[in-house]
Formats: structure tokens, C-alpha cells, sequence
């Protein structure tokens, strides 16, 4: 039925119904009267026509409603999607728990290509017969063109001459322009080093006309603002360290336990030792609370455990020069902690020189007095006349270079000009002469032979095939949840015993058949296979509900956890795992997930707990 005929039918129901309800309501307020009382008060003013034209009033006005509604409306509107809602890609773990993977692949040979000759010429020599074995940039057939010979050599003999030329025109004023631009930069950094000289001295000076005056309670309050800083500073090293070697507690960096300092495992029993004694002592500071009356006694203890700090750092960085790697704890991973605990060991030495200048100052507070301000002003006014006497040495080598620059560049640009229109024409000669010789692109046995010596031949012409028959390759696709179980590298069953390995795994599926296809190698030096036949394929898988395959695209791993995101009634809800090995681009996951869970794939690294999302193909 048409929104029209809809409509109609709308207003002849509610005009019957109107009609209908006049009468209701005249019959209820004011009996029917005769003919002639009728008469009598038509003159009157009634009840009825007000209810019935407020009846009417609502009519009209729901009708206009419905018309507002439908007329817009031609066709049933579509679901309104949210658009805060992240697209993504997701896979579902399988539901099974398989001993093996088995699939029908197509055997194939490694490779089977045909040379083909790059340039136009004759055939001079043939170094090849079919049946022979070559190897990957051997010559196999050599092309004679006397005019790309001819013209490789007056190339050769141009580029030389105008290199000669240009070495020519560049030695009469390189040393000139050389001097001149050393003197330049030794002028740029006489200024860059004359104002910042200038300006630490004046900012000496106004720090101290501004500081003098406070006296020693800022200097006091200052060092107790300090000694809270470096308190953090030795529980953050203490934070970080323990998260290495654990001391106490429970969290460690994963990969790490049974590898950290096994050359040498007293360095590990010594940083612990140290640990604990550092612990101790910043327990101790930490309850000090230091005001400005006793701040100077607590600098002193918390330099004490700085250089505990500093100890413990550099015991820590000997652990590390003692630990060996493995697949979980890379060469990568070891020189990233090895320079964040190099890092680390700055910041200490760096608290451990600003806590030495405080407690100084604390101690040596009654010692200041105006001599420290003379100072400071004829510091500053050497500093301002070094500047001026840097700025003029710098404007005269600016002259300087100016003119040598102009000496040297148009003598230069001509010659610099040919030389690179004769280099481009040597090129261009070099590259035809190589395109004579036709090389092997891979290696293998020669299959077919196409030309004879003295044939002529035309760029792209094929010379010969090479083929690559020892290794196959058997190609075959699986469904996307049967990939994560399986790791290039993994062994495979060909028929019924003859082994090979999983040797290549497409990064995305085909968007037709939703497989990816997989490619397994075998050594056929044997003539078991036959290439373009179909073979059995069967892939032992490990068995056992306890871990799971994930990509490892899909977890995220800090410091304090690792997880992924389960999708769940259209939201995504973050999901703690415990990790096992790393298998290629796949990782097992021993708890946290279940077989038949919907895991975000593609998008997972964007999300976050409690987002709503829209899953795409």
C-alpha cells in the first residue's frame, strides 16, 4: 500500500469517527428536540458546537502530524548506526582441538623462468647447453653491437676529460673558500659561546641580587623540596630495578627469570643485597619528613643513600653485562634495558651532584657575603665585551666568505654543468653494454635452449629456461582459524611419510574464498614428486584445550599485564592473558580466552575497555 492511499484512508476513518462522536456527546449534554425546538435554538449559542469543535481542532491537527510523518517518509527508513562506534576485524578461536591439519595442495617446481635477452645484437657465444647446471648472475650468452661498444668508449673518454676539468676549477678556489668558511663557523661559535656567557653571567647576577635577600629560609625550604625530589628519585630506581631482578614482590619483566646474570650469579645475589639495603634506607628518609630545622642533618642521610643508589644501579647494569639472551628476551631487549639503565644511571649521578651542591649550601650558609656579588658584576662585564669584540670578528668573516664564494661559483657551475650531461650519456652507454651480456636470474638446470650462436636478437627475445626441479613446493589454502595453529618452519606430511616444512604463510586471506594460502617445501632430489600433480597434505598441530595461538598483532603487553579485546554484544571487553612462546606471527596464549571467543584482530591496538564497535569483512 502507497503512503497516498495510507494517508486517505487516515482522514475517511478519523471523519467517521468525528462524525460518530458529535453525536455521542450532543446525545449525552442535551437531549435530541423536536423539529420545532430545533428551530428555537439555532439562535442560541450550545455546548455542543464547542466540544465538537475542539474534536475537530485535534482532528485536523493529528492529521497534519500524520502527514508531516508520512510524506517524508517513501520508503521504510534505515537502522541509524552509531558513528562513535571503531570498525574492526575479528576472528573466532576454534571451537575443536585437532591432532593434525589435512588439506589437498598442488606440487610445483620451486621456480621456472625464461631468460630473455635485454639489448638487440648478434649472438658471439653460448656458454650453456640444455642439462646444465647454472647458478644465479652466471654469463650465459654474450651479444656483439659495434656502435654500443663505440659509443660506451667516447662516453668513457668525454666523462674523464671534463672530470679533469672540474678537479681543475675547484682546487684554484677550494683552499680559499675552505679558509674562509672555517673562519665563519670558528666566528659563529665564538658568538654562540660569547652569549651564553653573557647571559649566564647576568643571570647570575640577578639570581643572586634576587635570592640575597631572602635569606637562609628559602635556601632551606629549597632544600627541602629538593630532598622530597630526590626521594622519588631513589624509589623510582628502586621501582625499576626491582622489576628487573626481583627482589621482592611477584612482577618481573617477562622473558627475563631464567636468564638474568647466568654468567655470573653473584652479580644477581649482590644487586638484590643491595636492594634490600636501599629499601631500608629510603623507608628511613621517608618517615624523616625534614622541616627547615632539620633538613640539613637529612641531606646528608639522603646523600648517603644516593650513593646506595648509585651502587645498586651500576650492580644492577653488571646483572645485565652477566645475562645471556633467548627467544623471549632478544639481543634487542637486553641493550634496550642495558641503555635505560645507563639512563638511569645519569639521573643518580646527576641527584647525587645537585644533593652534594644543597647540603653544601646548607652547611656553608653563614659564608656569603658581597665579596659573591663583585664577583658575579666583573664576570658579567668581560662576558659583554667578549660578545661585542664576537659579533665584529663574525661580520668580517661573512665578508670574507662572501667573496670567496663568489670567486669559485661561476668557474665551478660551467664546468660541474658538463660534467653531469657527460656523466648521464656514460650511464646511459654503461647500461646498453651490460644488457650484452645475458645473465642467469637464478640458479638451476638449463630446460630448453631457444638460439644458436651468430642468430640475431631482439630486446626481450627468450634465449634459453631455467628451471629449479630439486626443490617443490606444494601450495595449498586453509580456513583463517586453522592458520594460528600453524608456524613457518613447522613439518608436514606430503602422501603418506615424506617430510617437508612449512616454508611461507600469506599475511591476509583471499577476500573470495576467505583461506590463506600456504606453501610447504620438500627436497625432491629423489624424484618423489611430480610437478602439477595434486598431492595429501597432513600438518601435526599440538593438542591439548590448555593454550591457544593468537596473532600477536591482537595482544598489547606492558609493564604490568598483557591482554586482548573479546567482543561481546558489540563491545569490546579488555581481557587479561597469560602468554606462552612465540611461534612466527602467532603467540600461545595459556589462559584468558576460550575456544569459540570472538578476538579483535585488525583495530584491537585502538580500542579500549567497554568500546562499541562495528565488525567489517
Amino acid at each position: 500500500m502507497s503512503v497516498k492511499t495510507e494517508l486517505a484512508d487516515f482522514f475517511i476513518s478519523n471523519i467517521m469517527s468525528l462524525k460518530n462522536s458529535i453525536a455521542a456527546v450532543a446525545d449525552t449534554i442535551v437531549p435530541r428536540p423536536k423539529l420545532g425546538d430545533k428551530i428555537k435554538k439555532l439562535l442560541r449559542p450550545r455546548r455542543r458546537f464547542s466540544i465538537a469543535a475542539a474534536l475537530l481542532l485535534f482532528l485536523i491537527l493529528g492529521g497534519i502530524w500524520a502527514a508531516a510523518k508520512y510524506g517524508k517518509q517513501s520508503e521504510p527508513e534505515e537502522p541509524l548506526t552509531d558513528p562513535r562506534a571503531k570498525e574492526i576485524k575479528t576472528m573466532t578461536l576454534d571451537r575443536e582441538n585437532r591432532t593434525a591439519i589435512k588439506a589437498v595442495g598442488t606440487v610445483k617446481a620451486d621456480s621456472k623462468i625464461d631468460v630473455v635477452a635485454l639489448a638487440g645484437g648478434t649472438i658471439k657465444n653460448l656458454t650453456f647447453a640444455v642439462g646444465d647446471r647454472v647458478f644465479a648472475g652466471g654469463i650465459l650468452a654474450s651479444l656483439n653491437d659495434n656502435t654500443v661498444l663505440t659509443n660506451l668508449i667516447n662516453a668513457e673518454n668525454n666523462f674523464a676529460n671534463l672530470q679533469s676539468s672540474l678537479i681543475l676549477s675547484r682546487s684554484m678556489t677550494e683552499q680559499s673558500l675552505r679558509q674562509a668558511s672555517l673562519g665563519v663557523d670558528t666566528a659563529r661559535e665564538g658568538v654562540a659561546a660569547a652569549e651564553i656567557a653573557a647571559e649566564a653571567a647576568n643571570n647570575n647576577l640577578l639570581n643572586y641580587d634576587a635570592l640575597r635577600g631572602k635569606g637562609d629560609e628559602d635556601t632551606k625550604h629549597n632544600a627541602v623540596i629538593a630532598f622530597n625530589g630526590h626521594l622519588n628519585t631513589i624509589w623510582s630506581a628502586l621501582d625499576q630495578v626491582n622489576y628487573l631482578i626481583k627482589a621482592e614482590g611477584s612482577l618481573q619483566l617477562p622473558g627475563v627469570e631464567n636468564i638474568l646474570g647466568v654468567k655470573d650469579m653473584s652479580s644477581l645475589s649482590a644487586a638484590k643485597q643491595d636492594y634490600l639495603k636501599l629499601k631500608k634506607s629510603y623507608l628511613s628518609l621517608n618517615d624523616l619528613s625534614p622541616a627547615e630545622d632539620t633538613i640539613t642533618s637529612a641531606m646528608a642521610a639522603l646523600s648517603d643513600a644516593l650513593a646506595l643508589t648509585k651502587q645498586l644501579v651500576d650492580g644492577t647494569i653488571a646483572v645485565l653485562d652477566n645475562t645471556i639472551t633467548s627467544a623471549e628476551f632478544p639481543d634487542s631487549a637486553l641493550a634496550a634495558q642495558k641503555n635505560s639503565f645507563s639512563g638511569l644511571r645519569a639521573n643518580i649521578v646527576g641527584a647525587q651532584t645537585a644533593a652534594g651542591a644543597t647540603r653544601q649550601a646548607l652547611e656553608n650558609l653563614s659564608l656569603i657575603n658581597t665579596q659573591e656579588r663583585d664577583a658575579l658584576v666583573s664576570a658579567l662585564n668581560t662576558a659583554n665585551n667578549r660578545l661585542t669584540s664576537a659579533k665584529t670578528a663574525f661580520s668580517n668573516s661573512l665578508v670574507g666568505e662572501e667573496n670567496a664564494r663568489l670567486l669559485s661559483e661561476n668557474q665551478v657551475l660551467s664546468a660541474q654543468t658538463a660534467l653531469d650531461g657527460a656523466r648521464s650519456q656514460l650511464n646511459l652507454a654503461r647500461v646498453a653494454a651490460g644488457d650484452l651480456s645475458v645473465k642467469a636470474p637464478i640458479s638451476g638446470v638449463i630446460t630448453a635452449k631457444y638460439v644458436d650462436i651468430g642468430a640475431e636478437m631482439n630486446p626481450g627475445q627468450p634465449i634459453a629456461q631455467i628451471s629449479q626441479a630439486e626443490m617443490m613446493k606444494i601450495e595449498t589454502s586453509l580456513p583463517s582459524e586453522d592458520i594460528y595453529r600453524i608456524a613457518i618452519g613447522q613439518e608436514a606430511i606430503i602422501g603418506n611419510e615424506l617430510k617437508a616444512v612449512v616454508s611461507s604463510i600469506d599475511p591476509a586471506a583471499d577476500p573470495v574464498t576467505r583461506k590463506v594460502k600456504l606453501e610447504i617445501v620438500f627436497d625432491n632430489k629423489n624424484g618423489e614428486l611430480i610437478q602439477e600433480t595434486f598431492v595429501d597434505i597432513v600438518i601435526p598441530v599440538k593438542t591439548g584445550a590448555e593454550s591457544i595461538y593468537v596473532p600477536l598483532k591482537t595482544v598489547t603487553v606492558t609493564q604490568t599485564e598483557s591482554y586482548v579485546f573479546v567482543i561481546k554484544d558489540d563491545r569490546a571487553v579488555k581481557t587479561p592473558v597469560i602468554l606462552g612462546k612465540t611461534e612466527a606471527e602467532f603467540i600461545e596464549v595459556l589462559s584468558g580466552l576460550n575456544r569459540g571467543d570472538t578476538l579483535a584482530v585488525d583495530g584491537a591496538k585502538n580500542l579500549i575497555d567497554g568500546d562499541e564497535v562495528k565488525i567489517t569483512d
